[in-house]
């Protein structure tokens, strides 16, 4: 028999002062409350053990996850391997989780027989010892489940954060490194700002300037949101293409584009040209305009060059980086919409940076919360754009 309960929000909060709460009131079978606690537990279970800083905790995760199938057995290593890397990445950049709080909305379960959809959106609040305010995130979850001896038991946990857009399943924990932020005044990589772009006549160089930068930013937070989903609901469709759950860097490209004046143009004269360019049919004569590598390649290697387009610089180091430039990793790019001193030190470090980014939806959230209060990853690079440079005689 099929016994479905669908559209139900339910707020469900547990931390290590909090208890659990009641459901609000809605029709539910035993089976439905039985899930909800099993995908509760795993969850709590998850976090309580980083707040502790314990892996036994982990031991949990054998009493919640179906290991008779490949699926649970992948997931418990996954999750049990990334729980124990993040214990270790937070003692070694001095990172506590003084608190945390878990709130669930169920959006549905689906009970068929012996086996069990869920759709749930984990919210999550977390208390860092480098922040002053709380860390909250909004991460959808579909949960399959299996009854084995009368448990309910989790199979499939498929979602999609920050972290593991970086650190999907297949990664080896073990062989992972982060940088240190280090308070530096300058990069390893000095930036030179009067680079010499006016050689050939006809040349301009159109600055990045703070005025420009407050307009990316302002357009970025104007066409997100923080709900942690690939929502469109704030997207620029009367000038750009949709893209679904692949946006990040057409997010990117349009906020800098703004920034630097791009505006109604049916055109996209200003300041787009032919290498860094689309528009509703998403049309483009390269992959700049949405291929991250694509992008962070060519806005390099310009600046090296002294080529025409955007120019900019990338460091290991944040210390240069200003609101409007964004953060590149592999295959995923959030644009920087606030800097906030959090160690008042006078420099920008990792923990001061905030970001807005598309797939998943972030607004002005905490790059280091949304890594799990780590160190920067090996991996992560910090660019700093200084213009936008073309020839007017082209």
């Amino acid at each position: 028999m099929r016994k479905i309960v669908s559209t139900m929000l339910v707020f469900l909060f547990m931390s290590s002062s909090v208890a659990l709460a009641s459901p609000t009131d809605f029709s539910t079978s035993q089976d439905t409350v039985e899930i909800q606690g099993v995908i509760q537990k795993y969850f709590n279970s998850l976090a309580e053990s980083i707040k502790i800083k314990d892996p036994s905790k982990l031991d949990e995760l054998n009493q919640l996850i179906n290991l008779d199938s490949q699926e649970g057995s992948q997931l418990l290593s996954y999750e049990t391997d990334k729980t124990n890397y993040l214990i270790e990445e937070q003692n070694n950049a001095g990172t506590e989780v003084k608190n945390f709080t878990n709130a669930f909305e169920f959006n549905s379960v689906n009970v068929n027989s012996d086996e069990a959809q869920v759709e749930v959106t984990l919210v999550e609040s977390i208390d860092y010892n480098f922040l002053d305010e709380s860390s909250v995130t909004r991460v959808q979850h579909s949960i399959s489940l299996a009854k084995n001896n009368d448990e309910w038991l989790i199979t499939e946990d498929n979602y999609s954060d920050e972290f593991k857009k970086l650190y999907d399943y297949g990664t080896d924990f073990s062989d992972l490194t982060t940088t240190q932020d280090q308070s530096k005044t300058t990069t390893t990589n000095e930036l030179n700002e009067s680079i010499g772009v006016l050689s050939i006549p006809g040349d301009y160089f159109d600055s990045y300037d703070s005025t420009k930068r407050a307009n990316a930013v302002s357009y970025a937070r104007s066409h997100t949101d923080s709900s942690g989903t690939t929502s469109t609901a704030y997207y620029n469709t009367s000038q750009f293409k949709t893209y679904g759950d692949t946006d990040c860097q057409n997010f990117v490209s349009q906020s800098v584009w703004y920034g630097l004046g791009g505006r109604v143009s049916s055109t996209k004269a200003y300041p787009m040209n032919s290498y860094w360019w689309a528009n509703l049919t998403g049309e483009a004569t390269t992959w700049y305009w949405t291929g991250t590598s694509y992008f962070y390649n060519w806005v390099t290697s310009n600046y090296t060059n002294n080529s025409y387009g955007l120019q900019g610089t990338a460091s290991s180091l944040p210390t240069n980086i200003q609101v409007g430039d964004y953060v590149y990793v592999p295959g995923h790019v959030l644009l920087v919409t606030k800097i906030v001193d959090n160690d008042a030190n006078g420099v920008v470090n990792y923990g001061d940076l905030y970001i807005s980014a598309h797939t998943n939806n972030q607004l002005d959230k905490n790059l280091k919360a949304l890594y799990g209060g780590t160190s920067a990853p090996s991996n992560m690079q910090f660019v700093h754009i200084t213009g936008n440079k073309w020839n007017t005689g082209q």
